[in-house]
């Protein structure tokens, strides 16, 4: 899939599931989402373990592009 294809399917999902948040609270779940995968980084170095209902680190990564799609096209828009 390409870049622009999974933006437009991260687009259509908000469309369908209830709106946009501002670019401010995208940013902040953004930082959230790297946290996520900052703790599987550590549990891998042995370092922090995972909690019993940590999702998978790709789960995480998943979440993390996107958001960033959704910001990446906030920002477009906004910049047009």
């Amino acid at each position: 899939m390409e870049i622009a294809q999974f933006q437009a399917a991260a687009v259509a999902w908000v469309d369908r599931n209830g709106g946009y948040w501002t670019p401010a609270e995208n940013v902040t779940r953004l930082v959230e989402e790297v946290g996520e995968i900052a703790r599987h980084v550590n549990a891998q170095a042995g370092r922090k373990r995972l909690t019993p209902d940590a999702e998978p680190a790709a789960a995480e990564i998943g979440d993390a592009l996107f958001v960033l799609a959704l910001l990446a096209h906030q920002l477009l828009q906004f910049h047009r």
